[in-house]
């Protein structure tokens, strides 16, 4: 993940990997509170992934990013609603929004994508399973790149 606002040995937010998780998780549930639907369609994914800088470099030392994502049973008729209700929820709380598109028929999936400025949290909804008529909702959720408590950051040359 790039850092692309910040110097590249400027202090990483310290958090452990399940502490990152549970954060995103909550953005999630946040969602979920959003929409009203709290019941995945199946099991979230949840990634760890090494940090990569804008120009391909990786560091060696503990960074990481966390990536989570949740399907929500979520219909068709319902993705605009929904969409207008998640980004006024997000302007209220703050957040950059940074996509924002409706559904159209036949394909065109509805989005809102969202970066949390208080933690650096990336948070994405779209319309899911175009395949199949969109009969979900996605949401996906990605950290900064963050390094545990106790580990020593690496300077990048």
């Amino acid at each position: 993940m790039s850092q692309d606002e910040t110097g590249k040995n400027d202090p990483l937010p310290r958090m452990s990997q399940s502490d990152a998780e549970e954060q995103a998780r909550r953005y999630i549930d946040e969602v979920g509170d959003i929409i009203e639907r709290h019941t995945g369609v199946r099991k979230a994914d949840v990634r760890f992934r090494s940090c990569v800088g804008k120009n391909g470099e990786e560091a060696t030392d503990a960074r990481y990013a966390v990536s989570y994502a949740d399907w929500f049973k979520f219909g068709v008729e319902h993705h605009n609603e929904a969409a207008e209700k998640i980004r006024a929820a997000f302007e209220k709380n703050g957040y950059t929004i940074s996509t924002f598109r409706r559904f159209e028929k036949p394909r065109t999936s509805m989005i809102v994508e969202a970066r949390d400025p208080k933690t650096g949290y990336f948070v994405n909804v779209e319309s899911s399973d175009g395949s199949k008529g969109y009969p979900m909702l996605g949401m996906y959720v990605s950290s900064p790149c963050m390094i545990p408590p106790g580990e020593e950051q690496e300077q990048q040359q």
